[in-house]
């Protein structure tokens, strides 16, 4: 669909050509070329033929040889003003023109669509696809230009870091795709790249400890009410299930918005020495909705993937190296905060970690202590790798006591908590305390 726009250089490419035609005509008309060789006064065209005097009788200019020219003029009246009219109806047509110039004048909306999709993919981003929108919503963009602009939006949909259009870029494909305006091969790989997934698991695993694996994940999806879910609905080793999760929950999670994710993981016991390949069995669906209500959401598209990894059953356990360094007690504790604790009904304890920054790789026993007694809470592992952003990591825990309104909490670095993640080899070894940590106290 397309419609006409109005375009105010079309003022200016008429109203030129009307003043140049108008003056052509008044000066012909009015001015036309000398014809014949009598003398004449240059000042009132009075005829010199005969005259002796060397000044003028009509206007008393003195006749110099500058002053005197030869041949008549015929003035055509009718061409001169028909020159005059054309110059006034030029400068009708150009007062308009010259209104807009002077309001300031957005000339960006008299772009070509086409230049203006190519500036989408160059430095000035910006401003283009704000008039591309523009000619969305007026329904002014072709279906070839919409596809066009789904090419460009496909790419960022997946790229890292996220380019600054890829939200609006992707979030157009997706109402596109509403639309029916999507081809074929688009569709393909715009749902494939709805959500990246992949699959961890440590290395290698001494016989007896459980096989951890971790599910990373990173949305295509664009923001709400766009959003996909994910779960795991098996767990394979070497081609046999050892969880069905088809009729349970493996776990899984919601997410909405470009380059958003984190991770899900699991372990199983596995303990036949070797190496082995585990593959995990990964539902992804795709809605448009309230966020996390499929009852509520259209469902856009459902797919099982395999994602596989390998990893070995090693009969002596690999020694988690440990930093002995004091020194950076003081920088861990600084880019680990504690906050926002609290204390339910059956014993049950939660809060958050606000994470910065850390120098190392971290796994702590997270430890209460009150009443003059270490209390377990939970574990936490971090690497230096994650903590260029602020990250915020939640809990919720059982706890053997009921707490104060206040308690110290410890921090403890723990190997074995170590061996429980899919990629720590080394950790900082120490302990931070965190002096009366105020705990809220939630009444039945």
């Amino acid at each position: 669909m397309s419609s006409f726009a109005f375009n105010p250089f079309l003022l200016l490419f008429i109203s030129l050509p009307l003043i140049l035609m108008g003056v052509w005509r008044l000066k012909h008309g009015r001015w036309p070329a000398r014809v014949g060789h009598d003398p004449h006064c240059r000042a009132c065209e009075y005829s010199l033929v005969g005259l002796e005097s060397n000044r003028c009788p009509e206007c008393g200019a003195a006749l110099t040889k500058s002053n005197i020219v030869h041949g008549q003029r015929n003035p055509q009246m009718a061409t001169a003003w028909l020159g005059g009219f054309l110059i006034l109806l030029g400068i009708v047509a150009f007062i308009p023109f010259g209104a807009m110039v002077k309001t300031g004048i957005q000339w960006i909306q008299f772009k070509p669509t086409a230049w203006l999709i190519k500036d989408v993919k160059g430095s000035s981003f910006f401003p283009a696809w704000q008039e591309l929108k523009r000619r969305d919503a007026n329904g002014s963009l072709s279906d070839a230009q919409i596809q066009s602009i789904i090419d460009i939006a496909l790419p960022q949909q997946i790229a890292s870091p996220t380019p600054p259009l890829a939200s609006e870029l992707v979030m157009f494909a997706a109402n596109q795709y509403l639309a029916g305006k999507m081809s074929p091969a688009q569709k393909q790989r715009f749902f494939k790249q709805i959500f990246q997934p992949s699959l961890q698991t440590r290395p290698h695993i001494a016989q007896g400890d459980w096989v951890v694996y971790h599910l990373n994940e990173r949305s295509g999806c664009p923001s709400s009410p766009w959003w996909i879910s994910e779960s795991i609905r098996a767990i394979k080793i070497d081609g046999q299930t050892i969880e069905d999760f088809s009729k349970s929950s493996g776990g899984g999670s919601a997410q909405s918005g470009i380059g958003s994710g984190g991770s899900m993981g699991s372990s199983v016991k596995f303990a036949t020495l070797g190496k082995h390949e585990l593959t995990a069995l990964v539902r992804i669906s795709f809605y448009n909705g309230p966020m996390g209500d499929p009852a509520q959401s259209q469902l856009i598209n459902q797919e099982d993937r395999d994602l596989s990894t390998t990893f070995e059953i090693i009969a002596t356990p690999q020694d988690i190296k440990l930093i002995d360094d004091p020194t950076l007690a003081p920088q861990i504790h600084a880019g680990i905060t504690p906050q926002s604790f609290h204390y339910e009904a059956s014993h049950v304890i939660g809060g958050e970690f606000k994470i910065t920054f850390i120098p190392c790789d971290v796994a702590f026993d997270v430890i209460g202590r009150w009443d003059g007694k270490e209390h377990p809470i939970y574990s936490l592992t971090c690497n230096a790798s994650n903590t260029n952003q602020n990250a915020t990591y939640s809990f919720t825990s059982g706890v053997d006591a009921p707490p104060p309104p206040s308690i110290d909490l410890i921090l403890r670095s723990s190997q074995k908590v170590a061996h429980g993640t899919v990629d720590q080899t080394t950790i900082w070894k120490g302990e931070l305390i965190y002096p009366n940590l105020p705990v809220k106290i939630i009444a039945k």
